[in-house]
């Protein structure tokens, strides 16, 4: 497994399918993250199945990746692939979790709040 430091600038839509058997499904979502420093690089990662669920990732996002390097073989040639096991905001904010809205959710301390306020939230 390895680790990277960057900015998410492009966030693909979700994709789905059926596997070549037809008899199981699949889902990935698709990112590229620019790393810092000097000399940045793009990197395409993509999260499939439960993980693209769990790390909910936008653009402009600044995080840890965890991923891991898989390489197979297709009729003579080698493809790459970077897939991503595991994200973590550089913030130390908690991931977003399914069924947020598009853009950050904000952490409140809920003990400013009043109950009209907590109730009327939505």
């Amino acid at each position: 497994m390895f680790t990277v430091e960057g900015r998410i600038v492009r966030a693909m839509p979700a994709r789905a399918g059926f596997t070549g058997r037809g008899s199981e499904t699949w889902k990935v979502k698709e990112y590229v993250l620019r790393t810092f420093g000097r000399y940045p690089r793009e990197i395409f990662f993509y999260f499939a199945d439960w993980t693209m669920e769990t790390y909910l990732l936008e653009e402009g996002d600044e995080v840890f990746l965890n991923f891991d390097i898989e390489s197979r073989e297709y009729h003579g040639r080698w493809y790459t692939r970077i897939r991503g096991l595991g994200a973590q905001f550089i913030s130390g904010a908690p991931m977003r979790v399914p069924g947020e809205s598009a853009r950050r959710a904000l952490y409140l301390d809920m003990s400013d709040l009043s109950p009209d306020e907590i109730a009327s939230m939505p």
